[in-house]
């Protein structure tokens, strides 16, 4: 009799805490929202790893190209923010790139 009792017993406080609330609430559902990150704060580059970049390029064959680059590339050094670097640091890839002897 005592262990039917001794079962019943574990049992019904078996019960009693399988039913009882959760400690931690649960996780808001999902509402199909998207969290994204500006693009301008994605790491990336450096302008001044951009410069370094440039400068171990072939300088090309055509003179006016390569004086472009050389220009566009001090440009970029004088600088004072990062978008216009960039743009400088573009123009002298692009001028790096198309010259084709």
């Amino acid at each position: 009799m005592k262990l039917l009792l001794a079962g019943a017993t574990a049992t019904l406080f078996a019960t009693a805490a399988f039913g009882a609330d959760p400690v931690a609430p649960p996780p808001p559902p999902n509402t199909g929202q998207v969290i994204t990150m500006p693009i301008s704060a994605a790491p990336g580059e450096t302008c001044a790893q951009m410069i370094a970049h440039v400068r171990t390029m072939p300088p090309p064959a055509d003179a006016a190209k390569a004086e472009q680059a050389r220009d566009e590339l001090k440009a970029a050094d004088a600088a004072n923010d990062d978008a216009s670097c960039r743009a400088h640091v573009r123009t002298a890839m692009d001028a790096m790139a198309t010259a084709a002897p």
